[in-house]
């Protein structure tokens, strides 16, 4: 019998393009996760990936069943909520976000929650990361989602994410399948593109990997939007260091080669002010995500 679990490890694999990565992101063995997708081909009775060599991709029928599961797990997190959470969403609300969790992540939250909340408007906002943390620190946004911030003590956050930064450039770029012996040896020659630094964020800087692994960026451009970055990267020889869920987000900007000891971490956070009464709101939010 498929199981949800089951159906969250399939899902898990698919959007993260392999067992070993989403085994990571969701904090299940690799092992469980396999036995997973043995259970659900099993009783299907027909395989739903490609596999050639290590690597694994959707067939036909792997991506009807993927569409099929992901409506199925929205359908059960709203069940969950409708047992767990009285009432109905009612009220306007202003939520925000930094520029690429508004673009990427944000549109699709918002559009799951004012169809399932009709008695609910929302104020949707882009901001700099630095401007977000300020406006939720002084009460003028509701809830809000960015990279790592550094909360106040007027602030309250929940942890949605977590993942690496890593040291990325153009699919195309000189460095692209070297070693890291040869990434660490030869990144200065290019010029790289950081994010701008912030007292809400962490920096990057001055990150503790540049000094662990002697790598001293010739920073040449900083920037305050993900998806600037992106688009600069993918056009040029820059290089950068990036949030793994922001690189994943296409295909012409990928990661370069690091030690199995890299150890950049991040988290995205879901931010709202103490002082004001949202919990209705961020509940409907977290069993939407």
């Amino acid at each position: 019998m498929i199981t949800i679990d089951n159906l969250k490890h399939f899902v898990a694999v698919v959007e993260n393009q392999g067992v070993t990565r989403a085994s990571e992101k969701i904090f299940i063995s690799a092992s469980s996760v396999t036995r997973s997708i043995q259970q659900i081909e099993a009783e299907l009775g027909k395989p739903l990936f490609d596999r050639v060599s290590r690597s694994i991709s959707l067939n036909q029928d792997g991506m009807r069943f993927y569409e099929r599961a992901r409506e199925l797990l929205y359908q059960y997190a709203l069940l969950l909520h409708e047992e767990n959470v009285s009432g109905d969403l009612k009220g306007h609300y202003r939520i925000g976000a930094s520029h690429f969790l508004c673009d990427n992540f944000l549109c699709e939250l918002i559009f799951k929650l004012t169809t399932r909340y009709r008695n609910a408007s929302i104020e949707v906002y882009s901001f700099d990361s630095q401007v977000l943390v300020k406006k939720i620190h002084e009460g003028e946004i509701d809830l809000g989602f960015s990279f790592s911030p550094k909360i106040s003590e007027a602030m309250e956050f929940r942890k949605i994410h977590e993942g690496q930064l890593r040291l990325c450039a153009s699919a195309n770029h000189p460095l692209m399948d070297k070693p890291f012996t040869v990434v660490k040896k030869e990144l200065h020659r290019y010029s790289a593109i950081i994010h701008r630094p912030s007292e809400s964020i962490d920096r990057c800087d001055n990150h503790p990997m540049f000094a662990r692994f002697k790598i001293e960026p010739s920073i040449q451009i900083y920037w305050d939007s993900d998806s600037f970055a992106l688009g600069l990267l993918a056009r040029s020889e820059y290089w950068s260091m990036l949030p793994d869920y922001v690189v994943e987000s296409r295909k012409d900007v990928v990661p370069l080669q690091h030690p199995d000891n890299w150890k950049a971490p991040y988290e995205i956070d879901m931010l709202w002010n103490r002082r004001k009464s949202v919990n209705e709101l961020k509940d409907a939010v977290i069993a939407l995500l």
